[in-house]
């Protein structure tokens, strides 16, 4: 196939994939207003279940844990309690990576 063909094809594609989303994308509060942060804890918990589990949750930790200098500056018992079982596992958020 020639490479303009694959160009096209693959414009094509990502027009189609694009206009999917547009048209079935979820409401999901980590795609309000995104950033780093939000991305970093859905991915986090979204690990051990599923969205309709994590939402809620999701939003209590926020309320708590706005960004990464709240979560840092906050004691760890704080940190502790806020985080919950989700699933049959443990999702311990205080165990996030630092930089």
């Amino acid at each position: 196939m020639p490479r303009s063909s694959l160009v096209a094809a693959r414009t094509r594609f990502q027009a189609a994939l694009l206009a999917w989303y547009r048209d079935n994308a979820r409401v999901l509060p980590w795609r309000e207003a995104p950033s780093l942060y939000k991305t970093v804890v859905s991915e986090f918990m979204l690990q051990q279940t599923q969205v309709k589990t994590v939402l809620p949750y999701f939003s209590r930790w926020l309320e708590a844990f706005p960004d990464f200098a709240a979560l840092a500056a906050a004691p760890e018992s704080q940190v502790d309690r806020k985080s919950t079982r989700l699933n049959s596992s443990h999702t311990d958020i205080s165990r996030m990576p630092s930089s």
